[in-house]
């Protein structure tokens, strides 16, 4: 079964927030994850920063329910998560790249066999914070002020991140079509 195309009910919420780590897990796993995969281009690294960050939530639940969005604490953990480990991927591969240069390096680059880049691809090309920033805002339709909450950063570098990655889309997907 896909973990992000489960049909998971809503959880009941107390006023100020969740009323269990399950409550939590029910309401916010489907899109946290969606988040995720879309944000790294990995199912399963993003089912493994999604399962990470609500092991966090059980282990400090009398920290996080307190919280006034304790979403927004979750996707703050999975994407710190995520980010770690996606770190210590690239240091192992460059340490490979170190021990073997010649036999790792392509000696020619990969034609896109359609002459095209989809979205995908092109999102995985921006830089982390503008991915981020324009994923939590057209996968998640989050505001800015709740970007800027999960990001740890201003409206308006918020703002600044999505104009930019939104030029670099452009110029991206437009310069495949032609």
């Amino acid at each position: 079964m896909d973990p992000g195309r489960a049909e998971l009910p809503m959880a009941a919420s107390s006023s100020r927030g969740y009323a269990s780590p399950e409550a939590l897990f029910r309401a916010q796993y489907a899109p946290l994850y969606r988040t995720l995969s879309v944000f790294c281009g990995n199912e399963e690294m993003a089912a493994d920063a999604a399962q990470e960050a609500f092991v966090e939530a059980w282990l400090h639940w009398s920290r996080v329910r307190g919280l006034d969005r304790p979403e927004a604490w979750l996707r703050r953990v999975a994407v710190n998560r995520l980010l770690n480990r996606r770190r210590s991927l690239l240091r192992r591969a460059r340490a490979l790249l170190r021990l073997q240069p010649r036999a790792l390096q392509p000696t020619e680059a990969v034609a896109d066999p359609d002459g095209r880049l989809d979205l995908a691809a092109a999102l995985q090309a921006l830089p982390t914070q503008q991915r981020l920033a324009t994923v939590l805002r057209y996968v998640d339709d989050l505001s800015l002020a709740e970007i800027a909450a999960v990001m740890g950063v201003s409206e308006g570098t918020v703002s600044q991140h999505l104009a930019r990655g939104r030029a670099r889309l452009r110029t991206l997907l437009e310069g495949h079509h032609e």
